[in-house]
């Protein structure tokens, strides 16, 4: 998991759209006058509580100043990761952070806190390697402000993607000049991936399956067997072609 400083806020304020994007290729061709007045300070860390190499949380702190707190209406933040994976599944991705949050009173703090996990609309070849040329950064070539919903729609409509589930604390007015977001993204250590599984696997299976049903309806065809020839159930003749082998006296 690797953030890839790409990050896009959208400001309302009396309905009345401002936008940040980190992304310089977009700045350039942005109307200025939708910018924010000012940057934002934007501090970020992660944490990797076991040491295995591998990023736990990551933790966003943005401030910027804003006139008229009280007079924000909603904000938006897209926040763009490298992720990776290789435990049956070998591949990489682009994906998104998405967070969406109406301040109707206002919002001066606001704390956002959740996890980034994994979403899949229907199991994926386990044979197909999967990287960013399949699911790619979709800023690589934008060279204009994309609306906050086709970034949705562009990542929540593929097949293999992230889905950020998280919950807010918004503080309206405790500044009245500044806001203060802090974000904190947990990537769980485990998650579920659906796919196909291969011909030889579906055998070998099978094979355990097969095992396991005939053993026990064998042992009641020999005890129904065993039963019907010990009580003559059905008439039977006992026969030995075998000869006895007489002993001669000498």
């Amino acid at each position: 998991m690797e953030f890839e400083d790409q990050l896009l806020i959208y400001k309302t304020v009396n309905d009345e759209d401002k936008f940040f994007s980190s992304i310089l290729r977009i700045n350039e061709n942005i109307d200025r006058e939708t910018l924010f007045d000012s940057p934002p300070l934007i501090k970020y860390e992660y944490f990797d509580y076991n040491n295995d190499g591998l990023i736990d949380k990551f933790k966003f702190k943005i401030t910027f100043i804003s006139d008229n707190v009280e007079d924000i209406g909603n904000i938006k933040l897209v926040f763009s990761f490298k992720y990776e994976f290789r435990v049956n599944i070998v591949g990489r991705m682009n994906t998104v952070a998405l967070v969406d949050i109406d301040t109707p009173l206002g919002a001066s703090y606001i704390q956002v806190d959740g996890n980034l996990n994994l979403k899949q609309k229907s199991p994926i070849d386990r044979t197909t390697f999967y990287d960013e040329n399949i699911y790619r950064n979709i800023f690589e070539t934008q060279n204009e402000l994309i609306q906050f919903s086709e970034i949705s729609n562009a990542y929540y409509n593929r097949d293999f993607s992230t889905y950020y589930d998280y919950d807010t604390y918004i503080v309206p007015m405790k500044n009245p000049k500044i806001v203060r977001i802090e974000v904190n993204i947990n990537i769980p250590s485990f998650q579920k991936i659906l796919y196909k599984t291969p011909l030889f696997t579906k055998i070998k299976f099978f094979w355990v399956q097969y095992v396991a049903v005939l053993l026990p309806v064998a042992g009641i065809f020999y005890f129904i067997m065993q039963f019907v020839f010990r009580n003559y159930i059905v008439n039977t003749i006992n026969s030995n072609d075998i000869g006895v082998k007489k002993k001669k006296i000498l």
